[in-house]
């Protein structure tokens, strides 16, 4: 059950950026938002239902920071970068440091 609300969280508001504006985001970040988010909901959160859509929450943050910081540094101005890669480095991050970030939320 986590999985699935873990992918639906995560790939929800990707879908929606995806369908307004089509230019902004591709389809494929969002396929892959739904494979991460049920890898996440899995390994990361399992049991809560709450606490799997705050994971995915959580992953969508660290995601567009982190692809804040390529865009920034590595890329430069002006130029269009993938999302996915920055997607995929905040879900490893999410499932390498589960433990520690389910005590820290959870108690």
């Amino acid at each position: 059950m986590s999985g699935a609300v873990c992918a639906l969280t995560l790939s929800g508001p990707l879908f929606a950026i995806w369908w307004f504006m089509p230019r902004g985001m591709g389809l494929g970040d969002v396929r892959l938002c739904v494979l991460l988010g049920w890898t996440i909901g899995l390994f990361a959160a399992p049991g809560g239902v709450g606490f799997a859509a705050a994971t995915a929450f959580w992953c969508l943050a660290l995601a567009a920071a982190i692809g804040l910081v390529m865009s920034v540094v590595f890329i430069g101005r002006g130029r269009k970068i993938p999302f996915g890669p920055a997607l995929v480095a905040a879900a490893v991050v999410l499932v390498m440091f589960a433990e520690p970030f389910r005590t820290a939320f959870l108690g």
